[in-house]
């Protein structure tokens, strides 16, 4: 399939009946293109005033830049967490040899 676009367009009606949740649609994806990936925040800002005044319910948006920043925050405490860890072993193994 190389060199097919991935994009698929359908009616909202037709996708909530085929996953089974009429009226209910869990997820909305927006490809963008590279220049338009500079005011990602505002097109976002913007998508979902859209959505709502056509009557559209929104409960939330998210762009990837605030996805990936929250996982690099969440790998860095755990990085920091078992550092300290370590070096507290590091003490009371130390600790320990001292007393020998």
């Amino acid at each position: 399939m190389s060199g097919y676009d991935k994009n698929a367009y359908v009616d909202i009606d037709y996708l909530s009946q085929t996953i089974d949740k009429p009226g209910k649609i869990s997820q909305l994806f927006i490809k963008l293109t590279p220049a338009e990936k500079a005011n990602i925040q505002t097109i976002s800002e913007e998508l979902e005033e859209s959505l709502k005044t056509s009557g559209v319910k929104v409960a939330g948006s998210i762009d990837i830049n605030t996805i990936i920043a929250s996982n690099k925050n969440q790998y860095n405490f755990l990085i920091y967490f078992l550092l300290g860890m370590a070096v507290m072993v590091a003490i009371v193994g130390a600790l320990g040899l001292a007393e020998l």
